[in-house]
């Protein structure tokens, strides 16, 4: 079985993404500007190094979604705590490109077809 992610083709997502309330327009109006997406689950020292390659000399800024009571670690740009569905997907639909270490973050950046760095799996030392 399919995840879910992977059961609609993407139109009917970036149908749904458009439902989305977006931020006021100092905050970066949809499509204003490109930006580097980072979604984030585990404690990876290498995720910051590939956020910044994903941002360095391109000029676009960098937003994280978090989805965490407390971030994992502190990057720049602006933070989406806790976004609704829609607004989860639409962000991936507009980025230009995405960082991430989720399996959901992966299969949204596959849908729309936004290059992706899964940054390498490290041990964390206890």
């Amino acid at each position: 079985m399919l995840d879910p992610t992977l059961c609609l083709d993407p139109d009917r997502w970036r149908r749904l993404a458009e439902t989305a309330p977006m931020p006021s327009p100092h905050r970066l109006p949809r499509q204003a500007r490109p930006y580097a997406l980072g979604y984030q689950l585990n404690n990876q020292p290498s995720f910051r190094p590939s956020l910044r390659a994903a941002t360095g000399g391109s000029g676009a800024a960098s937003i994280q979604i978090q989805s965490h009571a407390r971030p994992i670690v502190a990057l720049p740009g602006r933070v989406e705590r806790f976004p609704s569905v829609e607004r989860f997907i639409a962000l991936f639909a507009g980025a230009d490109q995405v960082v991430t270490d989720s399996f959901h973050g992966l299969a949204f950046s596959l849908v729309f077809a936004k290059p992706v760095t899964v940054p390498a799996r490290q041990q964390l030392e206890h």
